[in-house]
This record gives C-alpha cells, structure tokens and sequence, in this order.
C-alpha cells in the first residue's frame, strides 16, 4: 500500500527507532503520550523479536501493555517478513485488538513505515457456520436439520424446547445467507449451544476436499487470510490443540504473543484432557449406527460393562491407574471400539465410490465420534498415571442423570508448551500475574523455560491513578480491590454490562492436607469468606499500596482482629 500523506520521516530511524515512533504516532491518535512503562516495553519486545528470545511481562490493566507489543510486532512484520500469532484468553480482549488496538497500531505503522501490517482472525473450527450442514449435508443428533415449516407449527407438549431450538437454526440460515465471515461472534444475538452445534462440525468431521461447499467454507477462508497476514489474533485453546501435536491448526509463524499468559497452561491442560463414561460410549454408538450404518452391539454392551466397575468405584482421584476390574472393562471397550472403527472406515471408503454427501457428513461424524473414543481409550489403559504423566480420578456428575465417569488430565503441561509452542520463535508472555511471590522463577518453569534465560520485565500499574488524580482523563480500567481507590477517593462504576471477567481469590490446598482434618479447614475458611468483603480488601490493600505495610502483616492484624485467630 502506498503511505498515507501524513507519512512521517523516519530515514534516521530504524530498528527501536521505528518502533518508538510508530507507537509515538499510535498513543498521539488517541491523544496522549507514551508511558515510560510502554515504552520501555515496546524496546524489550523489540529486542526479543531481534535476538530470538522469550520475554515474561507484568503488566497490568491501564498500563497500554496491548499496543506496547503490537507496535514492535507489527514493525518486525513489514521489515522482516515474520508472521506473529497474537493468543488471548477471553472474547473480550481478543475483540478489543481487533476492533481498536490492532488498526490503530497498524495505522501508526503504516504511517512512520509506509507499508500497513494485515491482520486476521483465527478461531477454531467450530467457530464458524458449516455451509454443507445447514444444508442438510450431515445428520443432526436427532436425525436431521429442523425445516422452516418444523419451526413455525405449532408444536406438541412437551416439544416447545425442540420448536425453540428450530426458530435459532432458521435465523442462522438467513444469516448465514448474508455473513461474510461465518463467525458465531458476529451473530447478534446467539444462539444456544444446541443450535450452534446443528450448523457447525469440528475439522476431524470436515468432509476437506471431497465437500461440495468447499469453496466457500468460512473455516478454510479464515485460514486461507491468516496463512497471508502478517499478524493473525487466536484464541489460548487454539494454542493448547497445536500444543496437543496438531501444529497446524495455527499458519507457520516466528512470532509468538501470548496476552493474559496465566490462563495458557490451564488451557493446554484442558485441551489434553480426556473423560469416558458409559453414556458418553452410548452416544458414539449411536452416532456410528445412525451415520454409518454399523453393527454396535459389543460396543453397547461394553459401554455397559464399564458402568458397572465404575460404579462400585467411590468418588476421587486413583492414584495408580485404573483398579484391575475397570482396566479390564476398558480393555474389552477398546477391542469393541476398534472393531466399530474399522467398519466406519469401511463405510466411508464405500461412501467415496458413491455415496450422497449426506452419507459422506454421516460417516465423518461417525469416524470421528469413534476415532476419539479410541484415543481416549488408548490413553487409559496405558501406564501414563503410574508414570505420573497423567492423574485420573472418577467423579459423579452433581447435576443431571450422567453415569460416573473416568477422567485423565496431564500431572504437567511445561514441556509441550516450551517444545510445541516456544521453542526457537521469539515469544512474549504478558500478564498482570506473573511475577508469583515476588518472582518470576516459578511461572517461567510451567511454560518449560529455564528462569535464568528468560527476559523478564514489571511494567508500572500506577499511570491510571495518577492521570485520574490529576484529571489527566476523568475515567479508567483498575481492579476493584485496589488500595488507591480509598487513598484517591475514586468512584468504582458499576460493570452492569458484565464486559469485564471477574478475577475471584479462591483458597487452594491440597485433597491430602484437607483431608487430615476437613471440618477445621472447613470452619476456617467459612469465617473467612463472608467477611472479605471488597471494602474490607480496599481498606487491607491501601496499607499495603499507600502505607508500604508488608502484605503478611495486615493480614495478620485482621485475622486477629476479626477474632479469627489470636495474638500470640
């Protein structure tokens, strides 16, 4: 693109030079000027783009941390050629740099380089509107798609949900006729789950080349922008599937940027994560049965068998794998399993010599309901927990009619996320809680990084306080406990939008310590929690933000003071 006329002269200035002046021009359209914090920041991830290395970042809210790494992203992007995958954790940032921070930043870039960075959105495959499904390409879990005439009978007793459900799935078929991204974000309003799940298949049930609709898939047409742009915005469980050995659910990229950090491990933890009751088996029968017309009859009755030993299995963790009489029923689940695998496979290579494409959709779905299965199995009966890789434990639903289920979860996540997604790409990792006890040592080593070569940077939280005590600006983001709130007298706003996520403190220890004595930790904390109210956490946190209290002691002095415990 040819430079905007307000180009700004920028020969003399290259490497941090441009990106102090791009982020000049950036923070100068929304009038004001950077902060030292920002600044700062944008230099540290500039050199950590340059030299190839990974860079821990506290920042918290109000610091302009998003465009402290947007900036020098964008300018290795248009001088080097190197893509940046952006990850946040929730919808709410991801749309704020999408919608503000990113054109803005791009502006700026534009302007002091004269070359303007694309960006593009990246979600997973369920994010998006299948075309071939909404038209009947795939059968729904009840037997097929809800028609416009199913929508608007008038339903029997008892049917108002499934007539609920059908009026969603005609408005997404006029939206889908209209919509050029296909993405579940941009219909206003939702729709629920259910509905979503009628229009909408994972990338395992992608029919891929063989779709007739392929040429207008919304999922392949997002990949297809963000395989061209030079800064593509995901999400964290897009990051935990690549993290899973599936690296290419994200386009080559050197650049790695993950905002809201502390929520990745969680995440990769959970994308790795595995559950298997007997209801769960009976829907994948069924699912094969209905979309490829295979024998199920051992599968059931397997699926059966492993209710029964998990029902006589109380609740909690089992520390050393699944007890002989569960390994057993798993063993017999997973021939059974494999069998009906092999025939769906079967049955789609028959599909390929002529079946319709409602056939193909049903096999796919099949295959890939089954295939998981399998997986999951796999994983049970192997050694992963006496190897403590993994934990498993049985757990009963609290709400519904779900049998007991058998979950397994990795005991750690570091080492897939320093190899799969670190390793050599330069990365920045920013969150306003990442320097735990005073360090930055701990977090470090559950991303697999080694703390002694890691960069690692605090930038300032307090330049909102002082511009709104100076009445530089009249309102800002902060946390709702602060101490300066009181020493300030601002006003906290209500969120009644509910925009905000909430950051809730919760207790954690433990099962074995709590378990050593339950009612003690019981009543401790049931005193406790009624009583930390958030104007108590303001008045605590301003001895420790304005006096410079040590943290240990005022909580000391209100639990004594709350007759919680005593002096002495």
């Amino acid at each position: 693109m040819s430079p905007a006329d307000d180009t700004v002269s920028a020969d003399s200035a290259d490497g941090d030079g441009r990106v102090l002046t791009s982020l000049d021009e950036a923070v100068r359209r929304l009038r004001g000027a950077p902060r030292p914090g920002q600044v700062e920041m944008a230099a540290r991830v500039a050199d950590a783009l340059e030299t190839r290395t990974h860079l821990l970042v506290q920042a918290g809210t109000g610091t302009g941390k998003s465009l402290g790494y947007l900036v020098p992203v964008m300018v290795r992007a248009v001088d080097a050629g190197e893509r940046a995958v952006v990850s946040t954790a929730t919808l709410a940032l991801q749309r704020q740099i999408l919608t503000r921070d990113a054109p803005l930043a791009a502006d700026a870039v534009e302007v002091v380089t004269g070359s303007r960075p694309g960006v593009a959105l990246l979600k997973g495959w369920q994010n998006y509107v299948c075309r071939h499904r909404l038209e009947g390409g795939y059968p729904d879990d009840e037997g097929a798609l809800f028609s416009a005439g199913e929508a608007t009978t008038a339903g029997r007793i008892g049917e108002a949900g499934r007539r609920s459900v059908g009026e969603q799935v005609v408005r997404l078929r006029e939206w889908a006729a209209d919509t050029t991204t296909g993405d579940r974000d941009d219909l206003v309003p939702g729709v629920s789950d259910r509905a979503w799940a009628q229009v909408s298949v994972s990338r395992a049930e992608c029919l891929g080349p063989s779709c007739p609709l392929r040429e207008e898939c919304f999922p392949e047409l997002a990949r297809a922008a963000a395989a061209e742009a030079d800064v593509v915005v995901t999400n964290h469980a897009m990051l935990g599937i690549a993290a899973a050995g599936n690296p290419g659910v994200l386009p080559e990229h050197r650049v790695l940027v993950v905002d809201e950090a502390h929520e990745l491990v969680e995440r990769v933890r959970s994308q790795n994560t595995v559950s298997l009751s007997a209801a769960a088996v009976m829907r994948v029968a069924a699912t094969a049965r209905r979309g490829a017309s295979v024998l199920v009859t051992e599968l059931e009755s397997a699926g059966r068998r492993l209710q029964l030993s998990l029902a006589d299995l109380p609740d909690g963790r089992l520390r050393d794998g699944p007890p002989p009489v569960l390994h057993e029923a798993l063993v017999v689940l997973d021939a059974a399993a494999r069998q009906v695998l092999a025939d769906v496979r079967e049955a789609a290579k028959a599909g390929r010599k002529g079946a319709d494409a409602g056939g193909a959709g049903g096999v796919a779905l099949a295959r890939t309901a089954v295939s998981d299965l399998v997986g999951a199995i796999e994983r049970m009966t192997s050694d992963s927990v006496r190897e403590h890789r993994d934990v498993a434990w049985v757990e009963r639903p609290r709400m519904g009619t779900e049998p007991p289920r058998l979950t397994l979860a990795p005991v750690d996540v570091a080492a897939s996320v320093a190899d799969s997604l670190l390793g050599d790409r330069a990365a920045v990792l920013t969150s306003a809680t990442l320097a735990l006890g005073g360090g930055f040592e701990p977090m470090a080593r559950r991303y697999g990084l080694d703390p002694g070569s890691t960069q690692r940077m605090v930038m300032d939280t307090g330049a909102i306080y002082s511009a709104t005590a100076e009445g530089v600006c009249n309102f800002g983001e902060i946390f709702t406990t602060d101490g300066r709130i009181q020493a300030l007298d601002l006003t906290v706003l209500a969120d009644d939008l509910h925009f905000l996520p909430n950051y809730n403190a919760s207790p954690v220890l433990p099962r074995e310590v709590y378990d050593r004595n339950p009612a003690a930790y019981d009543e401790l904390f049931g005193a406790v929690s009624p009583l930390l109210t958030d104007q108590e956490l303001i008045a605590m946190n301003a001895q420790v933000d304005v006096d410079g209290r040590e943290p240990a002691d005022v909580a000391r002095d209100w639990l004594i003071g709350k007759g919680i415990i005593t002096d002495g």
